[in-house]
């Protein structure tokens, strides 16, 4: 950005008018005109500004200092953590899922609270596709590493239980799904110096 050059003769202006001003104002108190209503009220207006400034600011400067204290983390803590945490954990789901409002998955979790069986529903969905012949149905997602799973999904799945079957879960994009979580094992490549 290009600077414009301050001349000596702009640099005496503005001194010139802070010195007007200042001797206009000494005058209008002399003269008692502090007591204006309408220089009171645009006084009140500007101390309001400053004291809002005020406070804003000082508020940020405390959190930034009490965050800085008081989140220190160890790594000792780290690490505990890190041993016990879902990062550790794969887990092998089947899902079900429909794009739409929460009406379109409904009957899906209607048939499985009535007893049917999970590839029954999930198939339902596939019914007029031609399934490739693998060893893993569409609905079989096999064993998902934590950065896997859905972040929709990691409060619902990390808590079933092996062969339970979710809620419906809400997610991005107007999904919805359902998750029955078929296996659980400890990740045998992850370590605490690799994980992301």
């Amino acid at each position: 950005m290009h600077r414009r050059k301050v001349t000596p003769e702009h640099r005496r202006n503005v001194f010139q008018t802070i010195i007007w001003e200042e001797l206009l104002s000494q005058r209008a108190i002399e003269l008692g005109l502090e007591a204006d209503p309408t220089y009171q009220r645009s006084l009140r207006q500007m101390e309001a500004q400053l004291n809002a400034f005020k406070r804003k600011e000082l508020g940020k400067a405390f959190y930034r200092r009490k965050i800085a204290s008081d989140v220190y983390v160890s790594e000792a803590e780290a690490k505990e953590y890190f041993n016990t945490a879902r990062v550790l954990t794969e887990l092998h789901v089947w899902m079900t899922m429909a794009k739409g409002d929460e009406g379109m998955i409904q009957p899906a979790l209607r048939d499985l609270q009535d007893g049917k069986s999970f590839e029954e529903v999930a198939m339902r969905r596939f019914a007029n596709m031609k399934l490739p012949k693998t060893a893993r149905k569409p609905w079989d997602l096999g064993y998902l590493k934590w950065k896997q799973v859905p972040k929709s999904w990691r409060n619902v799945v990390y808590d079933l239980k092996v062969g339970e079957v979710s809620g419906i879960i809400r997610g991005p994009g107007n999904r919805s799904w359902i998750i029955k979580l078929v296996g659980k094992r400890q990740s045998p490549d992850v370590d605490f110096k690799t994980i992301e």
